[in-house]
This record gives C-alpha cells, structure tokens and sequence, in this order.
C-alpha cells in the first residue's frame, strides 16, 4: 500500500543510522539552553515530510528485529530482504523528491551515503548531523572521501546541514528554534524552511496557528 503510493506522489526517503538503545529515542541537547532533552527527532521530521508525501525507510535488518515495532517510529517502513536491500535503495534514491540522510558510521549508512552524493541531486538531500561532537567528528572522518568539499565544523547549535549545486554545505542552525517547549514540531519547520523552499514544497505545509 505504501509502495503504491510512492508512485502517486512526492515521497522522501530516509537513510537512518539505527540507534543502539533500547528504546529507539534519540537523546538530543537543547541548542541554547544546554539540557537534555529526550524525544524522537523522527517524528517530528515525520510530520512535516508526511505533509508532502510518504516519508519512507528499509526495515530494520532480519538481524535488528528484536526491537519492538513501537521503538522504531516516524518514517513508514518498507521491509525489504536482506539480499535486495541496496538494489531497494537505489532506486529509492531515484525515485524520491527529497533524500534525508541521518548521519552515522555504520558501513552500510555509508553506503546509502556515498549512492546519495553519487545519484541526488544536491538540492534534494538533507543531513542530520549528530548532536555530540565526537560522534560528529568520526563521521567527518569516516565520510570524508565521499562529500566533495568539506563539512562545516562542529557546533552545538547545528543539525541540519542543506547542499548548494557544487555539495556546498549550507548550515541550518537551530539556536532558539529547537529549545524545548510545546511548539517544538513548528519550530523544526523553522529550521528547515529553507530546505523545503528550495524544493518547491514550503507551500505544502501546514501553517501555526
């Protein structure tokens, strides 16, 4: 059903790291007001791709099943097996209006990764960077001989990073935009304005109260 869908519509496809807890929640700090906070990011990225088509990711590996299915939340799944899983992505990647990539170090994320730059157009993409600076740091290493230019530095207030048509990183920083608070969802809206403005899609979004 999702799949027919896809075919109708604008979708976007995540490539998500897969979180090492028990619970599936990203553990992420507030940009300016330094606690932590303790929420899915995913589901709120959910909610304003949704709004312009189907958010899609691969299942979970037969290996990584053992998670409880309410763990894994936000984007629709597609269970692929495990022998087709990069053909999946490959024509994912083609098919989709927009690639959201959550950056990571496995071997397989940069595969997805190295595809990504290799076949999307750069407008397209979105990277989620993460929130701790040493993880931050081995994924600049790990992914350095894939991005054309070099990735902006580490700092508290940056999450998401855009691309210009050259792969230049275009830093969107969150500062007040994600501080905890009720409106959360709206001001991740905020923050990636730009991104869906230069797709074309920031009028496909449902607009505060």
């Amino acid at each position: 059903e999702i799949e027919a869908k896809m075919d109708r519509v604008d979708n976007s496809y995540v490539a998500r790291r897969f979180h090492g807890n028990l619970t599936a929640s990203n553990v992420a700090q507030s940009l300016t007001s330094g606690r932590s906070l303790v929420f899915d990011e995913q589901l709120f990225l959910a909610n304003l791709f949704n709004q312009i088509g189907p958010y899609v990711a691969i299942e979970r590996p037969n290996s990584a099943r053992r998670w409880r299915a309410w763990s894994d939340v936000g984007s629709a799944k597609l269970r692929v097996p495990d022998n087709r899983w990069q053909e999946k992505v490959l024509g994912l990647i083609g098919a989709s209006t927009m690639v959201v990539v959550e950056a990571g170090s496995s071997v397989g994320l940069l595969w997805e990764l190295a595809q990504v730059v290799s076949l999307a157009p750069p407008r397209k993409v979105l990277l989620i960077l993460p929130d701790r600076e040493r993880e931050y740091r081995r994924f600049c290493r790990n992914s350095l001989s894939i991005f054309p230019v070099t990735l902006p530095p580490y700092a508290p207030d940056l999450r998401f990073v855009m691309f210009d048509e050259e792969w230049k990183p275009v830093a969107l920083r969150g500062e007040a935009a994600l501080e905890e608070g009720p409106l959360l969802g709206v001001r991740y809206a905020t923050v990636l304005q730009p991104f869906f403005e230069k797709n074309g899609f920031a009028n496909r979004l449902a607009q505060p109260a």
